[in-house]
């Protein structure tokens, strides 16, 4: 993978951390702060986050729709009646299952003003050609799951002009809240200011949002007061932290990843808490799929097919046929170069010819299909990509799937073990490329990546 640039973008500043990806782990390679960054550094990968304290956050009772269209409507609805939001917004929602029934389902949803990007200086074509769109707020979110995926995290980051608190558990954000600082605050008493302003979040959330905090987790600025660590200690008997960079993100020390946080976080997000408009984030995807397969065999798209398996018999059907022919033409062509009055130029095309249709038959991805059959009926895959890599056939599998039970993901996954373990007796190496389970919301999604020498 090539670099990545992680942006945050607030009212007083804007910062970078340019990183390389090795496998699951970050190297730093940079990190920039000034007016121009986004100008300089954008041509990478780009991921932004913008810091914008007038997150819209609200809880909605929507009848149960599947088309996402009519959601996103119901949604914008929604939030013009409750929060009396009535110009446009991004929007991102999460479904809070265990409140949801057959005739309603609940949803945790947030909005962002599309006006918020002009009063940062935005364009909005910038948000379109990145690869993510997040706010800071939410992207903390990402380094408390870091540091413990199985707790709910308070976590606290300060900055040059806003105090951001966000409580979450794993990949879900229960409660955020943003509250700049005013000049008299640093005059008469950062500290003090803090204090009030954490410990009243922190009642509201333990006792009015019945949310039980296991930890609370101390960033930006705040890494640097002591006694403000000393004083919430006493909040949680999980007691208080500061993230440090190990084993993910190397090449930066503790204190300089504490100062760039929300740029780390936003790498560690879900893609749930993308705020990009729904027809870029397809777009990225088609296009980041696409980009895995060579252009001579380009990229097959099977987007749960109702005729799939007759599709796939007659893809076979016609590989098979084409093998065929081209076993016949090289036979006749062989007979021809048993004729000794053949000319060498003659001679030497026969022979090119013959070595082209050899090579296409071994390289041919097709071949692959009829073995794989019962893999491709199981998973019913998003999409998919053949290739030829190295002298190897190789299928990339997405597989994006949500179910009613946790036991029917399981057994789910039991299934394709099987399977796999059956390809690879017949010669075929295997290996999940990505693999992201949300046993919150019973929903899989999986890169699978099957191989076979040529």
């Amino acid at each position: 993978m090539g670099k990545l640039a992680s942006f945050l973008i607030s009212r007083t500043t804007r910062r970078v951390v340019v990183l390389k990806k090795k496998g699951k782990r970050f190297e730093v390679e940079l990190v920039d702060r000034g007016a121009q960054v986004l100008d300089e550094y954008r041509d990478e990968d780009t991921y932004i986050s913008i810091s914008y304290p007038e997150l819209i956050h609200e809880r909605l009772e929507l009848p149960p729709v599947q088309d996402e269209g009519t959601l996103r409507v119901l949604i914008k609805k929604g939030l013009s009646e409750s929060a009396g939001v009535s110009e446009e917004v991004f929007i991102v929602y999460r479904e809070a299952e265990e409140e949801s029934g057959a005739q309603k389902k609940s949803l945790r949803v947030f909005a962002l003003p599309t006006s918020a990007l002009q009063s940062l200086n935005l364009d909005e074509e910038i948000i379109r050609e990145s690869q993510f769109f997040t706010l800071s707020q939410l992207s903390v979110a990402g380094i408390s799951r870091f540091v413990s995926a199985d707790q709910t995290v308070f976590h606290v980051f300060l900055d040059e002009d806003t105090l951001t608190m966000t409580v979450s558990s794993g990949d879900e954000v229960l409660y955020t809240r943003s509250v700049a600082i005013p000049p008299y605050a640093r005059e008469t008493g950062l500290e003090d200011f803090l204090y009030e302003n954490i410990n009243m979040t922190y009642i509201f959330v333990a006792q009015r949002s019945n949310i039980p905090v296991d930890l609370i987790l101390l960033s930006g600025e705040a890494i640097k007061m002591d006694s403000l660590a000393e004083s919430l200690v006493q909040l949680t008997s999980g007691g208080v932290a500061v993230p440090v960079p190990s084993g993910t993100f190397g090449g930066i020390n503790g204190e300089t990843f504490n100062e760039f946080l929300p740029c780390f976080g936003t790498l560690l997000l879900p893609e749930d808490y993308d705020f990009s408009p729904e027809d870029v984030k397809e777009r990225r995807a088609f296009k980041r799929f696409l980009g895995r397969a060579l252009p001579v065999l380009g990229l097959f798209l099977l987007l749960l097919l109702p005729l799939f398996g007759m599709r796939l018999y007659s893809l076979y059907s016609t590989s098979e046929r084409i093998n065929g022919l081209s076993q016949l033409i090289e036979l006749q062509a062989r007979s021809l170069l048993k004729d000794p009055t053949l000319k060498e130029p003659l001679f030497t095309y026969y022979k090119t010819y013959l070595g082209a249709i050899d090579e296409s038959r071994l390289k041919n991805p097709l071949r692959v299909l009829g073995d794989m059959e019962g893999l491709i009926r199981l998973v019913r895959a998003k999409a998919y990509a053949m290739e030829v890599q190295n002298d190897k056939l190789r299928v990339q599998v997405y597989i994006e799937k949500r179910f009613p039970r946790l036991y029917d993901m399981t057994l789910f996954q039991e299934k394709l073990s099987k399977l796999l373990e059956e390809l690879g007796s017949k010669g075929y190496s295997y290996r999940m490329e990505s693999e992201n389970r949300d046993l919150k919301n019973n929903r899989l999604s999986v890169m699978l990546i099957v191989e076979k020498g040529i």
